[in-house]
């Protein structure tokens, strides 16, 4: 595997002769799906797509929009069963340049550049151009939900969701030493 954790890239030079505008689809193979379902640690990938506009927004940047589709087969986490969750997902991505001459440090404090914390971190646009396909994947993953539910899955008789349960009393255990010596 990759030092990112999966091996599934698809490479897009948005600064080539001829710049790819438009519409971009990234399409999977059956061996593609199998290594993203292992990265994803579900038992399978059925179906990923992405339809996706790469554009420049400048010298040294460009993003990607639309729409990912994917159909995964994840396991209910109160049955046990395997169920097929389909999900779209909208993406918009900025990939930005890395300068290939560093900056220069600011010499104080006060010519530090604002920094949003609310922005997203652009991602990296290398020379062999933007990772489409790293995208996908990893906004995959984000979607994937952290407690599988098949639809309509429900505890048996008897047994009580741990969630409607007060939590025990931490000086519960001191009440009870009260009076003994």
């Amino acid at each position: 595997m990759s030092e990112d954790g999966h091996d599934f890239h698809r490479w897009v030079d948005p600064a080539g002769r001829a710049a790819p505008h438009g519409v971009h689809t990234v399409t999977t193979s059956e061996a593609d799906r199998a290594a993203i379902a292992q990265w994803l640690n579900v038992p399978s990938v059925l179906a990923l797509s992405a339809e996706l506009a790469i554009e420049r927004v400048g010298a040294g940047e460009a993003s990607a929009s639309g729409t990912i589709k994917a159909e995964v087969e994840l396991i209910c986490g109160v049955s046990l069963d395997p169920f097929i969750q389909a999900f779209t997902i909208p993406v918009t991505a900025i990939f930005r340049r890395t300068p290939t001459h560093p900056q220069p440090k600011p010499d104080s404090i006060s010519s530090a550049p604002e920094v949003d914390i609310d922005a997203e971190e652009p991602r990296e646009w290398t020379q062999s151009g933007i990772d489409v396909g790293a995208l996908v994947v990893e906004e995959i993953s984000l979607a994937l939900p952290d407690f599988p539910r098949k639809p309509g899955a429900e505890l048996p008789a008897g047994l009580t969701d741990p969630a409607d349960e007060p939590p025990p009393n931490p000086f519960a255990v001191l009440k009870g030493l009260t009076g003994k010596s």
